[in-house]
């Protein structure tokens, strides 16, 4: 594992204020965790992280791009698209992503990504990064999903994170089990998911695992259909 915890915080233009001030709280508590974010200093959600991270940051422009960045993103391209026929400045801007990702030199993976973008699709330029990432088997948060922000929630308190020097480890159990300075706003799972008979905590009634830790349940939660049980221990939620 690399000396530098790195996550990307990156995502659209167009992000909304409401969840950049969101992100600014991500930022802050990874930052105050010994994350270092990746971005690229874009208007929207790259800036929204940016201002929060402190100095624990690394931020690469079009300017940084290099010739592995090149031959990277061409395996991401939309059908159709030739990184020769754009200006330099676009195939540049395209490029530099990689770096957002892989690092550097290459070799810095992120952890993990957190993104937003317009309904959480693979679209406008963040799409590089994400098709990148999840080529490399690094998770990808799209926050726009409000089931995603709620497992990126959840996914926090897993972090295995430094432990800050002149604490004790009473205290540093203490400071592991707090949530993280965000919350996913009341009301909006519940409005996006069908599943009445599913638990307040998404944790089983039974066996107490996190449902939203399931890839089943997300898929069932996204395309509508009704959850009514644990896949996990297969206690029925509607007896």
């Amino acid at each position: 594992m690399n000396a530098v915890r790195r996550y990307a915080g990156i995502g659209s233009r167009e992000t909304p204020a409401t969840v950049q001030e969101t992100m600014g709280k991500i930022a802050k508590w990874l930052a105050d965790h010994g994350f270092t974010l990746t971005s690229g200093h874009a208007e929207g959600a790259d800036l929204a992280f940016e201002r929060s991270a402190g100095t624990a940051k690394e931020i690469y422009l079009a300017k940084d791009a290099e010739e592995w960045c090149y031959k990277e993103v061409s395996k991401y391209l939309d059908p159709g698209m030739d990184l020769g026929r754009m200006r330099q400045y676009v195939r540049d801007l395209i490029a530099r992503n990689m770096k957002q990702i892989l690092g550097k030199e290459g070799h810095q993976w992120v952890e993990f990504v957190v993104c937003w973008t317009p309904n959480a699709g693979d679209v406008g330029g963040t799409r590089y990064a994400i098709r990148c990432a999840k080529a490399h088997g690094i998770p990808v948060y799209n926050i726009a999903d409000p089931l995603q922000l709620e497992a990126f929630r959840k996914f926090c308190k897993t972090l295995v994170v430094k432990k800050p020097e002149g604490v004790t480890e009473q205290e540093r159990e203490e400071l592991y089990k707090k949530q993280p300075v965000f919350e996913v706003p009341e009301g909006l799972l519940k409005d996006h998911v069908n599943a009445p008979f599913v638990p307040k905590s998404w944790l089983c009634y039974r066996c107490k695992k996190d449902l939203l830790s399931h890839p089943k349940v997300l898929e069932d939660a996204r395309a509508g259909v009704m959850i009514t049980g644990c896949p996990f221990c297969h206690r029925s939620y509607c007896d």
